[in-house]
């Protein structure tokens, strides 16, 4: 590793830490060579960039920022690197250019953890590509780097269907960032902790597109097939057994432990869910642990509200908690009587408003008819609002019978 590192890399600072961690010597003779050819060569990028811009030729300029980019990313400064790729914007003369420089700033950004920078460069790749489906591959880029970036910020539904929208002509693209067994790899595993069983079967199993990547990484395929298949023993085995593979992975690992709870939660929950009473040692046999550490999972789901159910601690059951029939008729009925008694009393108020003659209007109107109301005549006016829903109500509640119960008022 060390040999390839000397062979193709121009950064010396990598380089001295892996001799650290491996206990080899550092070569200072190629550090110092590397260090003054690594120096020559940015004053020429520089020099060159410089002459581009004092001649006010724009492409020149572009390439120039770019090889300097790309030199900064070899040497292993990205905050460098970032700068230079962020400086060809205002070089870019069509939507190619600010594509390529979007997927530029995106790859650095991914590497540097400045997530927020790869949604803001996304959304202009998405913008610069438009609604063509020209540039696939600038496509599939874009969305691999959109979801592991929703990865990383540990958002897996959004991860997971970001992914889902790669399409296989990634191919070996964007290898520097993300492999096609990596696509099937975070999609599946986002979506497990994400999705329903019907939703894992038809965006990921059924899906055309992903079925693709699927067939890349076998593994990951058996671990869906048998979770969709509620076959939930074999699917946690297989997590279990590639546990340490998935480990080595350096955007997946931070995450694994919370993946790995939230699909054995989902598992419970969906396990539990058709069953009115079930034995915690057939429960348990289905997700390869003890009891007890299962009754202490269960009671952890009840707490957080993910199972509605009970659990006999003495005889090892768990009960579903059902609503009572009973109790909801009551109630039911106790809802459709106080709503007909509203209904009831607005009608009543109605039927008062048109006996006494009540006009709610302005003054100038006095004299100029006989009223709307059928009652009195010429009608009463008010000032304010106010005024007209005092006297309504007292008009009301005068003529009208105190119920001293709700069936006495429907009487």
């Amino acid at each position: 590793m060390l040999k390839e590192l000397k062979a193709n890399s121009r950064d010396t600072s990598l380089y001295a830490k892996i001799c650290k961690a491996s206990g080899f010597e550092v070569d200072e003779s190629w550090k110092k060579s590397t260090e003054t050819q690594n120096e020559e060569h940015l004053l020429k990028l520089q020099a060159d960039i410089e002459a581009s811009r004092a001649k006010d030729i724009h492409e020149n300029t572009r390439m120039g920022y770019n090889d300097l980019g790309d030199f900064y990313y070899e040497c292993g400064d990205l905050s460098n690197a970032y700068k230079s790729y962020v400086r060809t914007r205002d070089y870019c003369k069509n939507s190619r250019y600010t594509t390529l420089m979007c997927l530029h700033v995106i790859r650095v950004s991914l590497e540097m953890d400045s997530n927020n920078a790869v949604f803001s460069y996304a959304a202009r790749a998405e913008q610069a590509l438009g609604g063509g489906v020209s540039d696939i591959k600038s496509r599939a880029q874009v969305a691999a780097a959109t979801g592991l970036a929703y990865l990383k910020t540990a958002q897996m539904q959004q991860a997971a269907k970001a992914l889902l929208k790669v399409p296989i002509e990634l191919g070996s693209s964007f290898n520097e960032t993300i492999v096609v067994k990596d696509v099937a790899l975070y999609g599946a595993l986002t979506a497990l902790t994400a999705f329903e069983r019907s939703e894992l079967q038809s965006q990921l199993l059924e899906n055309s597109s992903f079925k693709s990547f699927l067939d890349c990484s076998p593994v990951v395929r058996e671990i869906l097939t048998e979770f969709v298949a509620c076959n939930y023993s074999a699917s946690l085995d297989l997590l279990q057994k590639y546990r340490p593979l998935f480990a080595l992975d350096v955007h997946l690992e931070p995450h694994l432990n919370h993946i790995y709870k939230s699909v054995r939660q989902r598992a419970m929950v969906q396990f539990a869910a058709p069953y009115s009473s079930i034995l915690l040692m057939r429960m348990a046999k289905s997700f390869l642990c003890e009891p007890e550490k299962l009754e202490t999972e269960l009671e952890q789901l009840i707490a957080d509200g993910k199972i509605n159910a009970r659990i006999d601690s003495h005889n090892k059951v768990l009960y579903a908690r059902t609503a009572d029939a009973k109790d909801l008729t009551y109630r039911d009925a106790f809802r459709m009587g106080d709503k007909f008694c509203q209904n009831a009393r607005t009608m009543l108020l109605h039927v008062n408003l048109l006996n006494h003659g009540l006009v709610h209007g302005d003054r100038n109107a006095r004299g100029s008819g006989s009223g709307s109301g059928s009652g009195s005549g010429s009608g009463r006016y008010f000032d304010d609002d106010d005024d007209m829903k005092s006297s309504v109500r007292e008009n009301f509640w005068s003529q009208t019978p105190k119920a001293n119960s709700q069936s006495d008022f429907l009487m």
